[in-house]
């Protein structure tokens, strides 16, 4: 019985250790979208800068 909760444990602590591992790499993945969001609201901000500097010296 000793052997089967030792297993168990031995289980549960890698379990444990799997989570830990996944919650990490969800935390990285959404810094990664957070950073990929805010280049992607420059990148449209500076295309409608560029596309209204370039249809108001089309219009002198």
């Amino acid at each position: 019985m000793d052997i089967d909760q030792g297993i168990k444990l031995e289980k549960k602590v890698m379990i444990e250790k799997s989570l830990l591992e996944i919650y990490r790499f969800i935390e990285e993945l959404e810094q990664q979208a957070k950073a990929n969001q805010q280049r992607f609201k420059e990148a449209i901000q500076a295309a409608e800068i560029l596309t209204t500097e370039s249809q108001s010296s089309g219009l002198k």
